[in-house]
């Protein structure tokens, strides 16, 4: 058994208990800095994607395969997602 052990992301049943919730925001981050690119959307989870909508524009989509998430929020190297 080791010390560290390979993330294989949030199962999907999981993943698929966040279609519907609200995000209070979206921002991306450009080196130290973070700039609010959406306010006042949801998630959409399937079997292959989630997206993420914010003012009536799509502001987020990935991959469900790998991905991990938290209870406050969704992060890849660039964004985050705060869901309210």
């Amino acid at each position: 058994m080791g010390l560290f052990r390979k993330n294989k992301g949030t199962p999907l049943k999981e993943l698929e208990r966040y279609h519907g919730k609200r995000v209070s925001y979206v921002v991306e981050r450009e080196g130290a800095e973070e700039n609010v690119i959406g306010r006042t959307g949801g998630i959409s989870v399937d079997s292959e994607k989630l997206v993420v909508v914010c003012d009536g524009h799509e502001v987020f989509r990935c991959s469900t395969d790998g991905i991990v998430l938290s209870l406050i929020h969704i992060s890849e190297p660039t964004r985050r997602v705060v869901i309210s």
